[in-house]
């Protein structure tokens, strides 16, 4: 048995097997002996260190092949590029070998770049011979980042997303390895994370108030409690509608019975595993059940797996204050563009609320937003020529929406 040495830094650069791998490696080994040489450069090993570990604890012989390189950085390079041909890898594994590559190949672009410096390109011109051109001219600068999605096989956009996923979020690389997410989502995560922080870091100096839209902070009952009743044409609002949160409906619809008009309008919208329970809490409040509308998610639809469904729309819920008054004819069914969610994880389409403020509302009426979050409604609201008061409860998202708002006015506000 020939002993040979491990360098941890070597090792350390060859994603690990998993416990079910490396018993069917040495299982195999045992069996039929190792095949195939094990890799060293100067007696240590750059390729086969479970191989050498297998056979030294089963006393099995082996072979190895000596590799000759220029610098340690070349090993390394050789290492991490030789398991991409030997290796069924995930894309996220292959990007995370081609960053460690990445300062490697950085340092071999920058060393290439100074390769032959004193030779000028006129000079190189002057030689007639064609033999020494060759000799002479200047090494082709290497592009790390084409060079890194050659390797890996994908866009150097993607390497991209992997080196700010792995930079701001660590635990993000496990779910996407674990199926859980994937690349484009954990990114664009991160990306409405730091949009956000931005819009709350902005909105802190922004005050929204301009005669026909007004933003308060704190909870609706007592920020809004100062609008005269029986003054407002509609309440357009997207409640929280988890089932510790649904009781707030039961507030709702009380405030919504003093603050309207005779005939004013509640749209609510509302989830639809607890359905029965937010109808019950908005019955037997003054209000009289109008309709349901459909509101059609025209993007990305969300499976609820404890019903093995896949929810492609949402009910908003229509109650009128007495008496009834029939509004112009159209249909219930809403095709909603797909929100962004810049703002807040529940934020829903413009295009959806912009529908119900044009349906319930005329210009220049009142609308109260009692569940403001970002912003979209008392957005649309201003686009669409109505008065809008909103409230909102938590400090940062209020700021965030004072910065949305601002932003989608032209800085009007």
């Amino acid at each position: 048995m020939q002993d040979l040495i491990i360098n941890k830094e070597f090792e350390s650069l060859i994603p690990s097997l998993t416990a079910d791998e490396f018993k069917t490696l040495e299982l195999s080994i045992i069996k039929d002996g190792l095949r195939e040489p094990i890799i060293t450069n100067k007696g240590v090993i750059i390729d086969g260190h479970n191989r050498y570990k297998i056979c030294a604890e089963h006393n099995i012989p082996f072979k190895t092949a000596e590799k000759d390189f220029e610098s340690e950085n070349d090993i390394k390079i050789w290492i991490i590029k030789n398991q991409f041909g030997r290796r069924n890898l995930q894309n996220i594994d292959r990007i995370q070998l081609a960053l460690i590559l990445e300062p490697l190949i950085s340092e071999k672009a920058k060393a290439q770049q100074g390769t032959r410096t004193d030779l000028k390109a006129d000079n190189i011109c002057q030689i007639s011979d064609k033999s020494i051109k060759e000799q002479v001219k200047p090494l082709k600068p290497i592009d790390t980042k084409k060079e890194l999605a050659k390797i890996a096989g994908v866009s150097h956009d993607t390497i991209s997303k992997v080196k700010k996923i792995a930079d701001i979020s660590p635990d993000a690389i496990d779910r996407i390895k674990a199926g859980k997410t994937t690349i484009n989502k954990a990114y664009k995560d991160i990306k409405k994370a730091e949009l956000r922080s931005h819009f709350a870091e902005q909105g802190k100096d922004i005050e929204i108030k301009d005669g026909d839209i007004e933003l308060r902070q704190g909870n609706f009952l007592t920020a809004l409690n100062d609008i005269p009743d029986n003054s407002v044409q509609s309440i357009i609002t997207d409640p929280p509608y988890a089932k510790e949160s649904i009781a707030i409906y039961a507030d709702l619809a009380e405030f919504a019975f003093k603050k309207l008009k005779p005939s004013g309008f509640l749209v609510a919208y509302a989830g639809q595993a607890h359905l029965p329970e937010i109808l019950n809490f908005l019955m037997n409040k003054g209000l009289n059940y109008f309709w349901t509308y459909c509101l059609y998610h025209s993007g990305a639809k969300a499976a609820v797996d404890y019903v093995n469904i896949v929810n492609a729309w949402k009910p908003i819920l229509i109650f009128q204050k007495p008496p009834l008054k029939r509004r112009g004819r159209g249909y219930d069914y809403i095709i909603s563009e797909q929100a962004e969610k810049d703002g807040h994880d529940w934020q829903q389409s413009e295009s959806g609320v912009s529908f119900l403020i044009d349906h319930f509302s005329d210009p220049g009426e009142l609308i109260l937003e009692p569940f403001t979050g970002s912003g979209t409604t008392l957005i649309a609201a201003k686009k669409l020529n109505r008065k809008c008061i909103g409230a909102e409860l938590n400090p940062e998202t209020f700021n965030i929406a004072k910065a949305r708002i601002a932003n989608a006015t032209g800085g009007q506000i």
